[in-house]
Formats: C-alpha cells, structure tokens, sequence
C-alpha cells in the first residue's frame, strides 16, 4: 500500500504519537444503518431525501446540500425527520475489520460524518474516548496520557437535531463566515503533524477556506508534514494540486486497503508506556510510581505538566556540561557528583528525615525555605537534596516551571499516593501568592507533604508576609 519509505515515516510518527487521522463519508461504506443497509452516501443519500420529500420521477442529480436544504424546509414534523436521519445515518453492523482503525495512538482522530461509528468501534474494543462535537463543543486539550482518543465531530453527530449538522449549502454558508473553533483547531494540527484522509477526496470548501485563512495571516505558506490521502482513484489534477498545494500525497486504495494494513503493522508500533517515555516522561513517571484509576485524567496531566519525579537511578551520559561554567546543574551532573558536597544540604536531609520518623507529626504545615542570591547554588542544594531524599526512600517531585497547577489538581494526584511526599520548589517566586490555598487544600489530606522552596533574597520578605505561624512550622 504504502512505499517502504513512507512505511517507515508513519511507523516512526505513529510510535511518537503525531499522527492525525480525518475520516470522510466513504469511511462508513463498507457498514450498515440501522435498517440493514449499506450507509448511503452521495447519490445514494440525494436520492434517499428525493424520495423522503415526495418529488416526482426520478432523483435528477440535485447536489446534495441542496437536498438537504430542501430536507430541512419542507415544513415536515421534526420527529419524522429525526427519525429519517437516525435510520439511514446511524450504524447498525460494523464489519470487524473497522475495529482496527483504533490499533494505533492517534494524535487527533477527526471526521465529517455524522454518524456513530468511531465511537462504536473503540467502545466495543473496550476503549475510552472523549467526543468534540459541533456546534455545542469547542476546542479542548487532549488526554496525554493516552487513556482516551479524542475524536472530533466537524460536522455535527448523530442524534440530534436535524440543524445541528453541517449538510446543507446554506449550513455550509453559515460556517464559513463564522469562526468554528474545531475546525480552527483541526487546520493548525494538519498544519503541524502528519494527516492521513481516509474516504474523501478532500473537496471540502470549509478545509480550503480555514487554510488560506491561516496562511493569510503569515502571508506566506506553510511548511506542512507529509501526508496521504488514500481513495481509489484521484484525477491527476487534483493529485498535483493536493501534492504541491497542501503536501498531501494519493495512495490507491480502500477503507479496507488501510485497515489491513494497520493490522500488519501492529507489532511494529510501541506500547503506550513506550510512547509514553518518549512523548511524556513525567507523566509517566507518576502513573507508574502510584494508582491513579480514580484521579481525574486532567489533574494528572497538569501535575505532570508542572513536576517531575526525582529519580533514584540514572543512567550517566559522557557528555561535556556547562555545569562548572554557571549554568543549572541537570540530573546528569547530580549523578556525576560534579557538585559540591554542602553541610548544609546533610542538616536539612536529617530535619526532614526527624520530622518524617515522628509517630505524630505536627498539625502544621512543614515549610523549608532555601534563600540566597542569584548564582549561590540554591539549585544545585535542592538536587542533591532531592536525590538523596529519594535514594532514601522518599517520594519526591521537583518542579522549576513558570507554570503552578490549581490546588485541587495537586490534591488529586497527591491523595493517591498513599505517604507523605516532598515537593520541591526551584525558582520559587511564582509559588508563594499561592502558599496560602496550598495549605489550605492540604489540609485535607491524610499525609500532609513537606514543601521545600528555594528563593532569592529578595524576596524573603515576601514569603514571611504570607507565611501564618499559627498553620505553617517554617525554618
């Protein structure tokens, strides 16, 4: 199906979970609607209304928007039109082969048809997902930890109301002169990653229309991934045009052409955790270290997205650090000892490990404070601190990011770690405006964690203006 050489190039991309996948109508051919027949699409569906709206003689052609048009004027009882659209446009039996389209870890799985298919195929592969929907759903980030697929709806789903579907030359219209923020999102990510189309000749004007409106803004064009589009037969017109305007390349072949080939080449893609190391090591460093079943997916995310876990075993790389010439120590450096052993570092190990080894421990808030100018090595303590606070046992997250995830985030993943964990702090100027809600959600928790900041001196002051001595033991 696909050359060896673009064989090679979809494996790689789908092992680091950067592809994107866009259905179109012929997609669902090979199914049947809800009353036993194969899904109609293009002519089958004009003629279908034709009959449907009562009009005499023979179908003649008209394009479907048109149809629908007339579908959606014809002054027919909403339920009797509700009900047309769900019999020929809502699944019925789905060919096993279909379930193959969810072997691999899509980026973003997108479709214009409005029927239910994707979603049947990973529910019976007991598979989760999270639905975009047009027009009730707007842009929202994806699952990184790969535990659902998102799957956008550009043109509506099935149920619904009948004018809750993008089908019609007017609904057509109405779309392209106002923003609609999926398909917004779904330009920059065709834009960004590898696409492979599937049962469209990409005849889409709104696809058109969002393109050159993002390249209108640059002013020039994009440098887009390779992608594919894959039908029978593609007019070599529309080949080069879609070659040398969009990047886009035709494979001859079948919905099933694909999905075969997808089965072929399951061995070959990584398991999620091997995805996971390469695309999100933090995360997966807090989904292996403790069971978060039960955590919300966005509150392991944004905890992931702001801490990592200190590691207790490295693997030592031979490469030359900038370490001794100022700049950050990275854990390469820690676990090369470059840095200097510090007294200072052993007395606050020994306070914590005290304070840790108590059969009850003080209802306060346990705060350490690191404080020294720019350039005095507080990073450097807070490392070594760490690594040997989790050589030693202890469960310990640093974070160095701009970026402090709402408490409650923090909560979530924290209570699922059933012993009090150290949360370290570099650069932590951002995290003391939120020092009193920390303690607050904290409160809530059965092993209350030790928080370790490190500061620059001036802001010393600050942190002791927040700082409650009634709540907070600090040192």
């Amino acid at each position: 199906m696909f050359s060896a050489t673009d064989e090679k190039y979809l494996i790689r991309l789908l092992g680091r979970n950067e592809v994107v996948l866009f259905l179109g109508s012929g997609f669902s051919r090979e199914a049947q609607n809800q009353i036993g027949e194969y899904f109609p699409t293009g002519y089958a569906l004009g003629e279908k209304l034709w009959n449907f709206l009562g009009y005499s003689g023979v179908y003649d052609n008209s394009p479907l928007p048109e149809m629908y048009q007339a579908f959606l004027s014809a002054g027919i009882k909403r339920q009797k039109m509700i009900d047309f659209l769900n019999n020929n446009l809502l699944s019925g039996v789905i060919p096993e082969t279909y379930n193959y389209i969810s072997i691999p870890f899509w980026y973003k799985f997108y479709t214009l048809n409005i029927d239910d298919i994707p979603e049947k195929i990973y529910r019976r592969d007991s598979k989760q997902i999270q639905e975009l929907i047009y027009p009730v759903d707007e842009f929202r980030e994806r699952d990184q930890s790969l535990e659902k697929t998102q799957i956008i709806y550009l043109h509506g789903k099935l149920p619904c109301n009948p004018e809750d579907v993008i089908f019609s030359s007017k609904q057509y219209a109405k779309a392209s002169l106002k923003n609609q923020p999926l398909y917004s999102q779904f330009v920059f990510d065709y834009a960004t990653h590898a696409t492979i189309f599937i049962g469209t000749d990409l005849n889409e004007p709104l696809f058109e229309s969002y393109i050159e409106s993002r390249e209108g803004r640059g002013g020039y064009a994009e440098l887009r991934p390779k992608s594919f589009i894959i039908t029978p037969s593609l007019s070599p017109v529309k080949k080069e045009i879609l070659k040398n305007e969009y990047n886009v390349y035709h494979i001859k072949g079948t919905t099933f052409d694909f999905l075969n080939w997808l089965f072929k080449i399951r061995e070959k893609l990584p398991t999620k955790k091997e995805i996971l190391k390469n695309t999100y090591p933090n995360l997966l460093s807090v989904l292996e270290f403790a069971d978060l079943t039960n955590v919300p997916n966005n509150s392991i995310n944004e905890f992931a997205s702001s801490f990592k876990r200190v590691p207790t075993v490295y693997k030592i790389k031979q490469e030359r650090s900038a370490f001794l010439l100022g700049a950050n120590p990275s854990w390469n450096d820690i676990f090369k000892e470059t840095d200097i052993p510090r007294t200072l570092t052993s007395r606050i190990h020994e306070d914590i490990g005290k304070y840790l080894s108590e059969s009850l421990p003080s209802d306060k808030q346990r705060i350490i404070s690191i404080i020294g100018y720019a350039g005095s090595g507080k990073s450097t303590i807070i490392k070594r601190l760490g690594l040997t606070l989790s050589q030693n046992g202890r469960t310990v997250f640093v974070s160095d990011s701009e970026y402090l995830p709402r408490p409650d985030h923090i909560v979530n993943v924290i209570s699922a770690i059933k012993e009090r964990v150290i949360l370290i702090f570099d650069n932590a100027k951002n995290v003391i405006s939120q020092i009193e809600n920390l303690i607050k959600a904290f409160s809530t928790l059965d092993f209350v964690p030790v928080i370790i900041l490190a500061l620059r001196s001036n802001q010393k002051d600050r942190l002791n203006y927040v700082l409650n001595p009634d709540l907070i033991e600090h040192s």
